[in-house]
C-alpha cells in the first residue's frame, strides 16, 4: 500500500487531564490501543467508556503499571490480548495479592490476579523487539524512563504512517539521559528515518517553572540530611523504584538498614533486587527488613537479646511507611530522637488546593509540619518541559504533534523548538469514525480556542463550602423553598466554574452570587434592580444596617457611563455607576438562615419591582445624572417582564427526567471570545508578538457566531444518555429583530456544535456537574448517574413558545413567538433551521401547567 494513503486515524481519550488517557490507533479497521487506566484518585477527571461492541480493538498495549494506566484492564473483552512488561506484571500481581487479604477486596482482586496470571491473555514485551504484527500494524516498544520501572514508549509502523507514542516519561532518572540516544539508534532507523506523527506526555505543562532535581541529586540530599539524623521515616509510592533506591543506598552509606511496613513492599524489593537489580547494584536492596519493633534477635557478640527497636536506636533506620494511626504509634515510639518524616510522592495528596487532596494524609502530615519534622524530598516521574522540547526536536515529527496527560496543553506553544513543531500542534481529538469536520480554523485562531476552554462544574472548596460549610444555609434554603412550590416561584442553581461561582437565580434573574477565596465563604448580589424603585436609598441604607452589603472605591467618572449597576464607595455617602454592591462576609457561620431568608426577601423584591410594568422612572440614574451633572442616556421605562428568561428558568425545572426525556443542567450559557488576553499571555517574550497580536475575537466571531444557545441539556432514553442537546428559546415576535434573529442564533449554534474543543467540554460538565447535583440534593440519592460517552450525538433545537403573561404582564405587546412562527415566518424558519441541523419545537402551553407539551415540527 501508498504511504500516504489516508487509513490511519488516531482517538485518544480523556487527552486533557492527567490519568486515565487511553488511546486507539485505527489502521484500516483494525484498532489497536494504548492503556485503559482510571483517573488519579480523589479527582473530578473523566474515565471515558470506550464502545468495545463498536469500535472492537485487536490487542491493548501498556506502557507500564501506574492504575492511571492500568487500573481498568478487567473491563477489557476477554478475547482481546493484553502486551505488558515482565516486570510490570510482576509488580502488578505483588499489588492484587496483598490487596486480595483484605476481604470486602477479595472477589475482585482475583480477578486481576487470574487475569494477570493467565500466559494466554498476558503477552510480555521486550524492548526494542517487535510485538507480534497485527494486520497493517506494526508495535515496537523502547524501555523509558519514568516513576515506575518497565516502562515502555511504543513506535507505531504502518502503510500510512509511523508513529511514536512516548508514555509517561522523564530525562533526570538514572536511566532517562538513554532516551535521545534510543530514540537515534533505534527507533528512527526502525521507521525508516522518518516519524509522522509524535503522541507525547506533558504532565509538567502544569508547572513550568518548577525546578526539578536529579535522582543523583535526591539521593545526595537524602544522604546530607542523614548526615545531621540518622532516624527517618520515609512515605514513597511502594513502586517508585529509583526514589525508593535513591533513599536506601543512602541510608546504607550511613551504615542505617531500610526497614519495610510490610512483607508486601518486602517482596516489591525483592522483585526489584531480581530484576533490576541484574542491571545495576543501584537497584539492589540489601540490608532491608520488615519491620518487627518487639521482636528479640540473638547474635553470637550480643549478651543479652536485643529488639529490633533497640538495634534502631543504635544504628539508625530508614523506616518506610505509610499515612495511618498505626504508623504515627510507630514514629511516637522513637519521639526521644526527634525522627524525620520524609515525603517522596507528589504534593497533590497534601495540598487542599489540589483536586487529588487527601485530608486523611494532610491529617496524618499536620503535626511534623508543625514541629519541624517534615521534609518533603521528592522528584518527578515525568518530564520537564525543557526535555519535551528536547525530545520534540530529536524525533522531528514531520505531520503533527499530539499532546496528551496533560492539564495544560497550550503550554506546548512555549516549548523553545522550531516554529514548525508548533505549527504541527494538534489541540483538539481526531474523530474514531469519520464524520462531518469542524470548519477550518487557522492554527492561530485554534490556539485561542484551545486556552479558552472553560468548565461549570465547581472546585472542591467551593463544593464543600455549600454542601457542608460556611455556605450550606443557601443550599438548605434553596431545597426548603422549592418543595410543593409553582415553576414560577422556584429558585434554580447553577454552577459557574468558570469563575467559581455557584449563582441562586429567580425567574431567571440572580439573587446571590456564592464564591470561596482564601478559605473564605463570600456572598454578592446585584442591587442594579432597585433602580426603578423610588426608596431605593432608603433600601440600601438598611441593606448596609443589616451587614449585608459593603463599600468599595468610586468608579472614575469617565467610566461612568459603562457601569450598568451600582456601587457604593469607601465613604458610604453616594452610590455612583460602576459594579456591583456585594455582601461579603468571611466568617463562615456568618451566613445564618436568617441572614439567607431576610436578604433573599430584600432582593426577590427588588427583582419584581424591576418588573413592574408601572415603574417607568429610573431613580437612580436621575440621581447620578444631577449629582455628577452628567448625562446618561436611557429608556424611561421599566416595561420589561422578560417573558423568554422566565421560560428558561420554567424550562429548567420541566425537563428534569434522567430517564426518558431531557434534563437541563445549565441556563444562560455564555462562551465568550476573549482572544485578546490570550494572545498576549502567548506573545510575552516572543519576538513574533505583533503576529500573535493579529489573532482577534474578530476573526473568531466572523467564522464562529458571537451568540451562545440559551440552554444545555442531556437526553436520556432508557436511563441511558443519547445526546447533548443546546436550546435557544424564543418567547416573543421581537425575538426575531435585530441581533437577537433566530437565522444568527441558528447559525451560530451550528458552528459552536461543530467544534470538538468546545463540545468536549460541554460533556465533561454534564457529567461532573450531575453528580453534584445529587450531592447537593437536587438530585435523588438513589438514581444512578450514568457516564456519558465523548462521542455523543449534539442536537440543536429551536423551541419557540407563547406568550403565557397576560397583557398587562408583558407591557401591552401582543403575539409571541409561537403565533409569529404559524402565521408569519414558518416556511422561512423551517429552512433555516434545516440548513442550520435544527429542530424546532413548539409549545402551547400555559404558564401554570404541569407538563409542557412538545410538537416536534
Amino acid at each position: 500500500m501508498e504511504r500516504g494513503t489516508l487509513v490511519v486515524e488516531i482517538k485518544i481519550f480523556n487527552r486533557n487531564q492527567i490519568g486515565g488517557n487511553f488511546t486507539v490507533v485505527d489502521c484500516n479497521g483494525k484498532r489497536v490501543m494504548f492503556d485503559y487506566g482510571e483517573a488519579l484518585p480523589g479527582t473530578t477527571a473523566l474515565q471515558e467508556e470506550y464502545d468495545w461492541e463498536k469500535h472492537p480493538v485487536e490487542a491493548v498495549f501498556f506502557t507500564h503499571y501506574h492504575g492511571d494506566h492500568v487500573g481498568r484492564m478487567l473491563e477489557i473483552p476477554n478475547d482481546v490480548p493484553l502486551f505488558m512488561g515482565s516486570v510490570a506484571r510482576k509488580v502488578m500481581l505483588n499489588i492484587h495479592r496483598a490487596l486480595s487479604k483484605i476481604p470486602e477486596l477479595k472477589e475482585e482482586e482475583l480477578k486481576y490476579i487470574q487475569l494477570l496470571e493467565d500466559d494466554a491473555r498476558i503477552h510480555e514485551i521486550k524492548e526494542n523487539v517487535p510485538c507480534k504484527k497485527i494486520e497493517d500494524i506494526e508495535v515496537i516498544p523502547y524501555s523509558v524512563d519514568h516513576s515506575a520501572y518497565d516502562s515502555y514508549m511504543f513506535l507505531i509502523k504502518t502503510p500510512d504512517e509511523n508513529i511514536l507514542h512516548t508514555g509517561d516519561f522523564r530525562e533526570h532518572g538514572y536511566r532517562g539521559n538513554k532516551m535521545v540516544d534510543v530514540i537515534k539508534k533505534y527507533v528512527l532507523p526502525k521507521a525508516d528515518g522518518h516519524i509522522e506523527t509524535l503522541i507525547i506526555e506533558g504532565t509538567m505543562m502544569e508547572r513550568q517553572d518548577e525546578k526539578v532535581m536529579t535522582e543523583y541529586e535526591l539521593k545526595k540530599k537524602a544522604g546530607e540530611y542523614f548526615e545531621e539524623n540518622k532516624y527517618a521515616f520515609l512515605v514513597c509510592s511502594s513502586t517508585n523504584l529509583d526514589t525508593l533506591a535513591s533513599y536506601h543506598k543512602a541510608a546504607l552509606e550511613k551504615k542505617m538498614y531500610t526497614y519495610c511496613y510490610n512483607r508486601y513492599l518486602l517482596g516489591q524489593l525483592e522483585t526489584f533486587t531480581e530484576t533490576a537489580g541484574e542491571r545495576s547494584d543501584l537497584y539492589k536492596f540489601e540490608k532491608t527488613y520488615l519491620v518487627e519493633l518487639d521482636k528479640k534477635f540473638k547474635h553470637k557478640y550480643w549478651k543479652e537479646p536485643k529488639t529490633q527497636e533497640q538495634m534502631m536506636r543504635e544504628n539508625g533506620f530508614l523506616c518506610i511507611i505509610k499515612p495511618g494511626k498505626k504508623y504515627a504509634e510507630w514514629i511516637e515510639r522513637f519521639r526521644d530522637l526527634n525522627p524525620k518524616i520524609y515525603y517522596a510522592m507528589w504534593n497533590g495528596y497534601i495540598d487542599s488546593e489540589k483536586d487529588a487532596y487527601n485530608e486523611e494524609w494532610a491529617e496524618f502530615f499536620a503535626p511534623y509540619i508543625e514541629n519541624g519534622q517534615f521534609v518533603e524530598l521528592h522528584t518527578s516521574g515525568h518530564a520537564t518541559p525543557k526535555t519535551i522540547a528536547k525530545i520534540i526536536e530529536t524525533v522531528k515529527p514531520t505531520k503533527r504533534i499530539y499532546p496528551m496527560h496533560t492539564g495544560n496543553a497550550e503550554g506546548f506553544l512555549l516549548l523553545d523548538v522550531d516554529e514548525k513543531y508548533k505549527r504541527m500542534l494538534d489541540m483538539s481529538e481526531t474523530k474514531l469514525c469519520k464524520g462531518e469536520q469542524p470548519m477550518e480554523l487557522t492554527k492561530e485562531e485554534k490556539e485561542v480556542l484551545e486556552a479558552m476552554k472553560d468548565h461549570r462544574y465547581i472546585e472542591k472548596d467551593l463544593f464543600n463550602a455549600f454542601l457542608s460549610g460556611g455556605l450550606s444555609e443557601f443550599r438548605k434554603f434553596v431545597l426548603d423553598h422549592n418543595k410543593g412550590c409553582e415553576k414560577s416561584d422556584k429558585i434554580a442553581v447553577l454552577l459557574r466554574g468558570n469563575d467559581n461561582k455557584i449563582i441562586v437565580y429567580y425567574r431567571n434573574h440572580k439573587v446571590w452570587e456564592l464564591s470561596v477565596s482564601n478559605k473564605k465563604c463570600r456572598v454578592a448580589f446585584d442591587f442594579n434592580h432597585a433602580r426603578y424603585n423610588a426608596d431605593w436609598e432608603q433600601i440600601l441604607e438598611e441593606l448596609m444596617e443589616k451587614g449585608f452589603c459593603y463599600a468599595v472605591d468610586r468608579v472614575p467618572k469617565e467610566r461612568l457611563a459603562s457601569y450598568p449597576a451600582m456601587i457604593v464607595d469607601r465613604n458610604k455617602k453616594d452610590v455612583i455607576i460602576g459594579g456591583k454592591v456585594g455582601s461579603i462576609k468571611c466568617d463562615k457561620d456568618f451566613f445564618t438562615d436568617t441572614f439567607v431568608k431576610e436578604s433573599f426577601e430584600i432582593i426577590t423584591g427588588l427583582i419584581a419591582n424591576f418588573f413592574d410594568v408601572d415603574k417607568n422612572i429610573d431613580y437612580f440614574r436621575k440621581k447620578v445624572e444631577k449629582e455628577l451633572n452628567i448625562k446618561i442616556t436611557v429608556k424611561e421605562t421599566a416595561a420589561n417582564p422578560l417573558i423568554e428568561k422566565r421560560w428558561q428558568q420554567r424550562l429548567f425545572f420541566e425537563y428534569k427526567d434522567l430517564k426518558d426525556g431531557l434534563y437541563v443542567y445549565d441556563l444562560e450559557f455564555s462562551q465568550p471570545f476573549p482572544a485578546a488576553k490570550f494572545v498576549e499571555a502567548q506573545a510575552k517574550g516572543k519576538e513574533n508578538k505583533e503576529a500573535y497580536m493579529e489573532i482577534t475575537a474578530d476573526s473568531l466571531k466572523k467564522k464562529l457566531g458571537t451568540n451562545s444557545p440559551d440552554m444545555f441539556a442531556i437526553r436520556f432514553e432508557d436511563d441511558k444518555p443519547v445526546s447533548l442537546v443546546m436550546l435557544e428559546v424564543k418567547s416573543t415576535e421581537s425575538a426575531d429583530k435585530g441581533e437577537s434573529n433566530i437565522e444568527k442564533h441558528l447559525v451560530g449554534m451550528k458552528a459552536y456544535a461543530k467544534q470538538e474543543i468546545f463540545m468536549k467540554n460541554r460533556i465533561k460538565d454534564a457529567m461532573k456537574i450531575l453528580k453534584q447535583f445529587q450531592e447537593f440534593g437536587f438530585i435523588k440519592a438513589d438514581i444512578k448517574i450514568p457516564e456519558i460517552p465523548m462521542d455523543i450525538e449534539v442536537e440543536n433545537i429551536l423551541l419557540l413558545t407563547n406568550n403565557y403573561l397576560s397583557e398587562e404582564e408583558r407591557g401591552k405587546k401582543t403575539g409571541g413567538a409561537l403565533k409569529y412562527y404559524e402565521e408569519q415566518a414558518k416556511e422561512r424558519i423551517d429552512k433555516c433551521a434545516e440548513k442550520n441541523n435544527c429542530q424546532i419545537w413548539l409549545t402551547d402551553s400555559i404558564y401554570t401547567s404541569k407538563e409542557i407539551k412538545v410538537m416536534k415540527n
